[in-house]
């Protein structure tokens, strides 16, 4: 089994959101996720807040988001590229056009 970093381009996560399609759309995210780990294939991974740092050996500058960018990551186990470009695929991300970049992990150690 490989491990493949997933990185979810679109727009930042609302996690403590209000309104219902909100609500709803967390829900069937949360359902998604509960699913990979109850199948063992999610290894970790989470939202990523709207905020960071760009460093660099010179400086350190703050990271300025696109309106589309990395919100999210996750570390899936899968038997190979095809299947966990699958996963990908069935993310409930994918209904609302979102892009998920697939890249398998080196294994180190």
């Amino acid at each position: 089994m490989t491990q493949y970093l997933f990185m979810m381009i679109g727009r930042p996560a609302a996690p403590d959101a209000e309104d219902t399609v909100t609500k709803d759309y967390n829900a069937k995210w949360m359902a998604w996720i509960g699913d990979l780990a109850a199948k063992g294939a999610l290894k970790g991974g989470g939202p990523l807040e709207a905020a960071g740092k760009v460093v660099t050996r010179e400086e350190v500058t703050d990271l300025k988001l696109e309106t589309l960018d990395v919100g999210a990551y996750l570390v899936v186990e899968a038997e190979s590229m095809e299947a966990a470009t699958a996963i990908a695929q069935s993310s409930p991300g994918t209904e609302i056009g979102a892009t998920t970049i697939v890249r398998p992990c080196v294994p180190v150690g």
